[in-house]
């Protein structure tokens, strides 16, 4: 049971979140799912990190990419999905450079 908290965190703030958007009544903007999957993403980043999988550094590009995403989201609100789909491929892209520059632990 060493490596865990690459489960836990995403699972906590999945309650959290859903059990906000039950207390508030919010609908499921694309801006709040940005907030969602960004956020799952963020706490799994953060719990890999715990696990020792991956370095800060990650998490820090994670969570500045999801800042940055959101303030994008707000300034613009664009219509459909897209503005989820366009952050899921800037994670993914983000991903794959940092797994081709990063050193090993």
């Amino acid at each position: 049971m060493e490596r865990v908290w690459g489960s836990v965190f995403p699972l906590v703030y999945i309650i959290v979140f859903a059990l906000t958007m039950k207390q508030y009544s919010l609908q499921f903007t694309p801006l709040i799912s940005w907030a969602f999957v960004g956020g799952v993403v963020l706490s799994s980043s953060a719990g890999i990190y715990l696990d020792g999988r991956i370095p800060l550094r990650s998490v820090f590009i994670f969570g500045l990419f999801t800042l940055i995403w959101l303030l994008i989201g707000i300034r613009h609100s664009s219509p459909g999905n897209w503005y989820v789909l366009g952050g899921l491929a800037g994670y993914f892209l983000l991903a794959i450079l940092m797994q081709k520059t990063s050193k090993p632990l």
